[in-house]
């Protein structure tokens, strides 16, 4: 006997009964939650009362709420759900709600014939810290174990839906040019997790990441609620950070803002916030002031908010984060930096020149995108020096130009010429044919591309579909990643020449066979990111 949640949005189509006999007869829409018993039967002699809660088609955070504190150890739900039914991001789902609740166990049915599966949620391996627990008060309770070290350090604490990756390393570059040791923890890793742990540039040893996990493992498994994968793995970094006497730690959020493992720490010394978008709709609200609204929660008194300039809705959930709490903001100016020409003998593959206030810079990092999120540093770091730290103009120039950022409109050969970003949605997918209009105008491309089945790809492939000469399909090495032949056959539909392949390989090789003439761009996910840059050899 188990007291929990039971999660279904059912499917209310063609046969109701077949996914209603799973788990009882009553359901509770978002305004009515209100305890239910829900019964479902995981074999032919075995039955578990789950005592709990139905929710039918909410966000998690309704979810959460509805909750209102009560103990649940066990979330199951029906995996009947697609993009094609109008509910999409169920796996997200299940994370957010893994990774923000007290829930213990979770798990799923395929379909009916495949409940009895639910029997393998109750199985939790004791060690593993993935998919528990990732919140502020998790993180900060483990911290507290070994001394609390983000007290002693100064944040730039960095959140936002687009651009945070760049944003986050165009200022470690520049902090690091001005003489000061930085780290830097962004996520997700393409390559090795220890890729999100970074001092002046350099990943943190496999033998430091040991001896950090041997110290805090032991601290994790006495609390009552234990750290999930993220949270263990901030509180892991900045215990490091705190190690290697760093002036400066950079900290991207995960997902979202209030909620995230990284928002454990104090008042930071700046607090940026990138371009936001629609992104986790499933998790964070299905507006983008809803999700605004959650980013803006690590505004906090006693820090200085630097803003990319945005949506008005956007930024009025910004001004009235900061009023609330007497932040000073200071929004970018995009119209003061402009792309400057090149000079005559550049290749325009090897950086791109801006222009703020008549000051040229050289940015190494590519793409018409860039533009504003260089805009963005330039606030920051203008901001820092507002709060007496000295940075050099000298230092913004050597940070610009050698700033890297890898899967970011990175060229990883030249010959052929094979372009590597690692966008996953919409806003990518517009931000990439507005950067490929300018290095390639008029021409086409080979697209490697693979998605993840939660991302909205049909939206991607109407958006790169103009501008492709032909795709080539690969599964990105993932258990959420749509199948090449799926996504061959969508594009088919669509319109367009495209082609499967089993292996990621094969598609790079065939991609790189016919290159003579064409540019290839590998685009549509970080794990396939990740993978095509271990298939050519580069280090993380």
């Amino acid at each position: 006997m188990f007291e929990g949640l039971y999660l279904d949005s059912v499917n209310q189509g063609d046969d109701p009964n077949t996914y209603l006999s799973m788990v009882g007869d009553k359901y509770f829409k978002k305004d009515d939650l209100t305890i239910g018993n829900l019964e479902t039967t995981i074999t032919d002699n075995d039955k578990l009362k789950i005592n709990g809660y139905g929710f039918e088609f909410c966000t998690p955070q309704e979810i959460i709420k509805g909750l209102d504190n009560n103990s649940v150890d066990v979330l199951g739900t029906t995996n009947n759900h697609s993009t094609d039914r109008g509910i999409d991001g169920i796996n997200n789902t299940i994370d957010y709600l893994k990774n923000n609740t007290n829930i213990m166990s979770v798990g799923t049915y395929k379909s009916k014939e495949d409940r009895s599966n639910f029997r393998i949620i109750e199985k939790k391996n004791e060690n593993c810290y993935d998919g528990i627990m990732n919140n502020p008060e998790r993180t900060k309770l483990l911290l507290s174990s070994i001394g609390s070290p983000q007290q002693d350090l100064h944040f730039i604490h960095v959140c936002g839906s687009n651009g945070k990756g760049s944003v986050c390393a165009l200022l470690d570059s520049v902090l690091r040019a001005a003489g000061y040791r930085v780290g830097l923890f962004t996520s997700p890793h393409l390559q090795d997790e220890r890729e999100r742990i970074k001092v002046n540039g350099k990943m943190i040893s496999r033998e430091a990441y040991d001896i950090l996990s041997a110290l805090l493992e032991p601290e994790a498994e006495k609390m009552t609620d234990k750290p999930g994968y993220f949270c263990f793995l901030t509180a892991l970094g900045i215990g490091y950070f705190a190690q290697q006497h760093c002036d400066f730690v950079i900290l991207e959020t995960g997902i979202g803002g209030t909620y995230d493992s990284t928002n454990a720490i104090d008042s930071p010394e700046l607090t940026v916030v990138t371009n936001i978008g629609l992104e986790h709709t499933e998790l964070l609200g299905s507006t983008v002031t809803q999700i605004a609204r959650d980013k803006a929660g690590i505004i906090k008194p006693g820090t200085i908010c630097a803003a990319y300039d945005q949506d008005p809705e956007v930024m009025d959930v910004i001004r009235e984060a900061c009023k609330k709490s007497h932040v000073p903001l200071r929004v970018a100016d995009f119209s003061s930096v402009t792309k400057a020409s090149d000079k005559p003998d550049a290749d325009p593959l090897d950086g791109q020149f801006i222009k703020r206030n008549g000051i040229l810079y050289k940015l190494a990092l590519l793409g018409s995108f860039q533009i504003n999120n260089a805009a963005l540093a330039l606030t920051a770091i203008d901001a820092l020096r507002e709060r007496g730290w000295l940075i050099p103009a000298e230092a913004v120039h050597t940070g610009f130009q050698t700033v890297r950022w890898p899967a970011r409109f990175e060229v990883l050969s030249r010959n052929p010429l094979l372009i590597l970003d690692g966008g996953h949605n919409p806003q990518c997918a517009r931000a990439l044919i507005e950067t490929l209009d300018v290095y390639f105008p008029n021409q086409r491309v080979i697209f490697l591309t693979g998605f993840m089945k939660d991302k909205n790809y049909r939206e991607i492939i109407n958006i790169l579909m103009p501008k492709a000469d032909r795709f080539y399909c690969v599964t990105p090495p993932d258990t959420r990643g749509l199948p090449a032949e799926d996504l061959a056959a969508c594009l088919r539909q669509a319109g367009a020449d495209a082609q499967a392949f089993s292996t990621t390989a094969e598609g790079l090789h065939r991609a790189q066979e016919e290159a003579a003439s064409l540019p290839v761009i590998v685009f549509g996910s970080l794990y396939l990111a990740g993978e095509i840059r271990d298939l050519i050899g580069l280090a993380p």
